[in-house]
């Protein structure tokens, strides 16, 4: 976690997130995507869509057991527009994982350093070995 971030909790799981509280990286987990993670992220972009949502790229990973990434931008109600990468990770046949990396829109690509640090760092703490090579976001 980099220097002067906070830790939190959220419903399904943590979230980091900086001193000024405009880029954080969450991990959730949550059930099985039967094989669908891109149809999960498909579904939540027709339900959820964030006010003011403009879609930059939605795809499946290629990693083992399977897996899909969204990248978007948005705005909050408040504040800057916010640019997000959210990564849907299967772990097994009985669950999964979400990370999200979320920055504002003009701080995208010099923050990505960080996002990469945070993403590569990530471990499914139930098994000892790395599961996933994660790529990241599109420049």
């Amino acid at each position: 976690m980099p220097r002067g971030w906070r830790r939190g909790t959220t419903g399904d799981g943590v979230c980091f997130a900086d001193s000024g509280g405009v880029r954080s990286f969450t991990v959730g987990t949550g059930g099985p995507i039967n094989g669908k993670p891109l149809r999960t992220w498909q579904d939540a972009e027709r339900d959820a869509a964030p006010p003011g949502y403009q879609k930059i790229s939605m795809g499946l990973l290629l990693i083992t057991g399977g897996g899909a990434d969204w990248e978007y931008s948005w705005r909050p109600a408040t504040g800057p527009r916010l640019h997000t990468y959210r990564m849907l990770l299967a772990a097994g046949n009985d669950r999964s994982y979400t990370l999200t990396w979320t920055t504002t829109d003009a701080d995208w690509s010099l923050d990505l350093p960080i996002q990469r640090t945070l993403v590569n760092g990530f471990r499914d703490s139930s098994r000892p070995a790395v599961t996933w090579t994660i790529p990241g976001p599109r420049s």
